[in-house]
């Protein structure tokens, strides 16, 4: 599974496309920066009361959307073993963890949406641009296709 990085508290946290975080990883930010305490894992999480139903309301509404194994999903070997979930998921779990880390949870995900518009913009200026260039290099064909061999025709 590769995953794009993003970094809390100067802690990797891994994703992927899907919008899909790696549990494991956000702890580890959460204790190495006392916001947390060793026993939070995300396993832990899981069991508690309400989290449950909540993941069967992200399930039931994102459905249509996403794969089941998009929301949630535990892998027990390799590289990328841990409890993976849902950036709704992974924000319900920042703020189980303390409302500290859950508030640099929200700040770092705010970052990267904004920098992602921030490159969609850029992106969006671009195909303009090509697109006039486009048109440009369409009538420049278009009259010299009238031109003729050698030159211009002769009407």
């Amino acid at each position: 599974m590769k995953s794009p990085l993003v970094f809390i508290e100067n802690t990797p946290i891994r994703s992927n496309e899907y919008g899909i975080y790696h549990l494991n990883d956000m702890h580890k930010a959460a204790v190495d920066a006392c916001m947390a305490k060793k026993w939070q894992v995300p396993s832990q999480f899981l069991n508690t009361d309400g989290v449950v139903q909540y993941i069967e309301e992200v399930t039931k509404v994102l459905k249509n959307t996403l794969e089941q194994n998009q929301i949630l999903k535990t892998i027990h070997g390799g590289n990328s073993r841990g409890t993976w979930a849902h950036e709704l998921i992974a924000l319900r779990y920042a703020a189980w963890l303390s409302p500290a880390f859950e508030f640099k949870v929200y700040q770092t995900f705010h970052e990267v949406v904004i920098r992602r518009m921030s490159v969609m913009a850029q992106l969006h200026r671009l195909d303009r641009v090509i697109n006039r260039e486009e048109k440009t290099i369409s009538d420049c064909a278009r009259k010299m296709r009238h031109w003729g061999r050698g030159g211009r025709k002769t009407e």
